[in-house]
């Protein structure tokens, strides 16, 4: 038996190394994104005066959503939702399934014309007096709001309303609106 001894001492050694050994061919599942408030925010809006048109030739109002992270973000149908309503109406309209990149935009039209094809565009409008605006995830019994904003009147001058730097706290008016784009 002691001749044993050395060969098995050997073989736990060796398994013991394998086992910590990462298989670089070994495929890892991504990481689950936690759906908290500030996954995505609110990041500008325009809701008088846009000089911005829609896919059916119209000027409309519209706001965009900025993922903050690096990572791209899927946005499960039936899951996310949009309100110009505050809380008292969470699910007023349904956003599509749909990736938006990491340190991307999306851009949501409020025109009223409740119609997902190249663009999304909502069942409401944004009221140039002002209201509350909210992004809201569920599933199942979890509700969360994961961004809000509430925007006073705003002027038919074509400015809009927008987070400076993206996503960042501090909200200031920009006279040359970039929907979808990185805020300037």
């Amino acid at each position: 038996m002691e001749r044993w001894t050395p060969i098995v001492a050997l073989a736990l050694a060796l398994i013991g190394c394998v086992k910590d050994r990462e298989f670089p061919d070994k495929v890892r599942p991504p990481a689950p994104v936690v759906i908290a408030p500030g996954v995505l925010k609110v990041n500008e809006l325009l809701a008088a005066g846009s000089q911005n048109i829609d896919e059916f030739g119209v000027a409309s109002d519209w706001f965009e959503i900025y993922n903050p992270s690096n990572a791209p973000l899927l946005l499960e149908a039936g899951k996310w939702f949009v309100t110009d309503a505050g809380p008292s109406n969470t699910t007023k309209f349904e956003l599509p399934a749909v990736t938006i990149p990491g340190r991307g935009f999306l851009l949501i039209w409020c025109n009223g014309m409740n119609v997902v094809g190249t663009r999304i565009n909502t069942n409401f409008s944004l009221s140039s007096a002002g209201e509350h605006l909210l992004i809201f995830y569920r599933s199942g019994a979890q509700e969360i709001i994961v961004d809000d904003h509430i925007f006073g009147p705003q002027t038919v001058d074509a400015a809009s309303e927008g987070r400076y730097l993206d996503g960042e706290d501090n909200w200031i008016l920009f006279t040359s609106p970039t929907p979808g784009e990185s805020n300037q």
